[in-house]
């Protein structure tokens, strides 16, 4: 199944490029060729693995806090 946010990023440059807007990275030189096409392909596909084995940390990292009975975070109540 395609991932949501795959479709919509090329949604959205699909619109943009439409417009006439040229998205330009900060961090990166990416040429507007071939080399650039598969440049960013490989960026995006590195920061969805990022944010999927982040999530996956974070997700072990709370549960094992849970079963030792450790404060994952959020607001505490405190009575003084």
């Amino acid at each position: 199944m395609p991932d949501i946010r795959a479709i919509a990023s090329a949604r959205y440059k699909s619109t943009l490029k439409k417009n006439g807007v040229k998205v330009v990275s900060a961090t990166e030189v990416i040429s507007d060729g071939a080399k650039g096409i598969i440049l960013e392909s490989v960026l995006e596909g590195y920061t969805e693995y990022y944010s999927a084995d982040l999530s996956e940390k974070v997700i072990r990292s709370m549960t094992d806090n849970a079963l030792k009975f450790k404060y994952n975070g959020g607001t505490r109540l405190s009575v003084m």
